[in-house]
């Protein structure tokens, strides 16, 4: 199966995937390689899907996918507007619609691995009905309105997102540097993202993951998503594993992967019985 668009086309229909994109990863022999193409597997073993926040990559998981790596096979991709994934930012939904497509794409069975704005994106997915999910890691989750921040809230003016836009728009045109064309598309996308968090965290209908196993890692020194609001995240989805770093704040990825491999092999074995 052909994964998702050719990036450069801002195809914005994830319900529909063609061509090749640059912007989906596999780890292979410790490294990060673009994965042109991809077969859909028969089903039989969860691949392990990375989704990460804002800002942010799909390369940039430190030494994660190392210890993910002993457990199955890992994936991550660049986030619509972030990385080399240049089709237009939106909301969470619709990201949740592109994590859909992808795992549905990587043979309809996955755990994802949802990171800080990620983690919503995956609870989303599930609420919109993506069956291919079938287990979550929740790793520093901003998924209600208690994570939430003044620079979220700076940017809900649509003037903001209106600016960026047309900022990104005169980036693409083959003006500028492609670095400074991508910083222009970064900023758009965080303007658009975080102009609608909080709508979008009101709306979320977290509860419709407590059909499948959900572990929760978070940092007690977090400063982005506070533990109250892991807390109130966790009895909402009446989350069996939750672990907490009582050193670790917000990088919680890079800082301790070995912790969040430890609650993916949990979430594994409860996906295979």
């Amino acid at each position: 199966m052909s994964l998702v668009e050719e990036a450069d086309q801002g195809d914005t229909d994830p319900a529909a995937p063609s061509g090749v994109g640059t912007w989906l990863y596999c780890y292979t022999d410790d490294h990060w390689e673009s994965c042109s193409q991809l077969s859909a597997g028969d089903g039989t073993d969860p691949a392990i899907l990375l989704v990460h926040g804002q800002p942010g990559s799909g390369r940039l998981w430190g030494a994660l996918p190392a210890h993910l790596a002993r457990l199955g096979k890992v994936y991550s991709y660049d986030r619509p507007g972030w990385g080399a994934h240049r089709t237009s930012p939106g909301d969470l939904r619709y990201n949740a619609r592109w994590l859909c497509a992808i795992a549905d794409a990587l043979g309809g069975r996955v755990v994802v691995v949802g990171y800080s704005y990620g983690a919503a994106v995956a609870l989303e997915a599930i609420a919109i009905g993506c069956s291919a999910i079938q287990g979550l890691v929740l790793v520093a989750p901003a998924a209600n309105e208690l994570a939430v921040g003044p620079l979220d809230r700076a940017f809900e003016p649509a003037w903001i997102s209106n600016s960026t836009a047309r900022a990104a728009a005169w980036g693409a045109s083959g003006r500028l540097p492609g670095r400074l064309e991508r910083a222009l598309l970064s900023a758009h996308s965080l303007a658009v993202e975080s102009g609608s968090l909080r709508g979008d965290l009101n709306g979320l209908r977290n509860s419709a993951a407590a059909s499948v196993p959900v572990a929760i890692v978070a940092g007690l020194a977090d400063r982005t998503v506070p533990p109250s609001s892991v807390s109130l995240l966790a009895s909402a989805l009446g989350a069996e594993e939750v672990r907490w770093s009582s050193t670790s704040g917000h990088l919680l990825p890079l800082r301790r992967p070995r912790l969040v491999a430890e609650s993916t092999a949990w979430v594994l074995r409860s996906v295979r019985g």
